[in-house]
């Protein structure tokens, strides 16, 4: 985010300087996003739907601008991309539009570029990293082009409950008026919380598993898998040669 909390927990020391100093600790890495980082941005109007017809038209329309603008190889992505998509997200099925485009566009942007980068840094022998996939679905309600629409885990999201909602607080009252919300940060600040004292092992937490994040019933919806975030998802991303284009959504 865009400012630092030195809460002499989480951040118990101020990180300037840092860099110039003698002290050396090895520090275990640990990736997480949002499921819907790229959620939809009133400010600057895109990728906004509230209708499911919206939503399929938005997507057809960036695979046929990708089709019309790309110079390089795309023959392997199908004439059938649409219905694969579809099919896969739930579309019309999922409950609200916004989310089935939020996860889809974070899926090529953030999601399977976050678990390449934990595969490529637990390749080197000096570094031990960590997956964590956040797919809290916060219960407050955001106005969004004058419609009232359920927040989903948008960018950001875990790092704000963990400090508190410090940004969002005085525009939304999250902290005592939110009781979702309210567990999200409690939740979350005991995961971390857990993790900063040294309560990871080996055996507690294998390298190579992810953890699983949601609020609603912490801790039985943390959960341990020797997969990542998204496989299925991701296994049809790469191998449609799709990955590289996760900056233009």
């Amino acid at each position: 985010m865009d400012y630092t909390v030195l809460d002499g927990v989480v951040i118990a020391t101020d990180p300037t300087g840092l860099a110039t100093t003698t002290r050396r600790h090895p520090v275990e890495v640990y990736i997480s996003n949002t499921a819907q980082e790229t959620a939809a941005n009133s400010f600057y109007g895109v990728n906004m739907v509230s209708t499911w017809e919206e939503a399929i038209t938005l997507l057809m329309k960036k695979l046929l601008t990708l089709r019309s603008s790309y110079d390089g190889d795309l023959s392997n992505l199908p004439d059938t991309a649409i219905n694969t998509l579809a099919d896969m997200y739930g579309w019309n099925v999922t409950g609200w539009p916004q989310l089935f485009i939020d996860t889809l566009f974070t899926d090529v942007r953030t999601t399977c570029l976050n678990n390449d980068l934990v595969e490529r840094l637990n390749g080197h022998e000096n570094i031990t990293a960590r997956r964590v996939y956040i797919s809290q679905r916060a219960s407050g309600m955001l106005v969004e082009a004058g419609k009232s629409v359920p927040w989903s885990a948008f960018h950001g999201w875990d790092t704000e409950a963990l400090f508190d909602f410090g940004y969002y607080t005085p525009y939304y009252n999250i902290s005592s008026g939110d009781a979702g919300n309210q567990r999200f940060r409690d939740n979350l600040l005991e995961l971390v919380g857990g993790v900063v004292r040294g309560g990871v092992t080996e055996e507690s937490w294998p390298v190579g598993e992810s953890l699983f994040f949601t609020a609603e019933n912490f801790p039985a919806d943390v959960e341990l898998r020797g997969e990542v975030p998204q496989e299925k998802e991701c296994e049809m991303w790469r191998k449609w040669d799709m990955l590289k284009f996760g900056w233009q959504n």
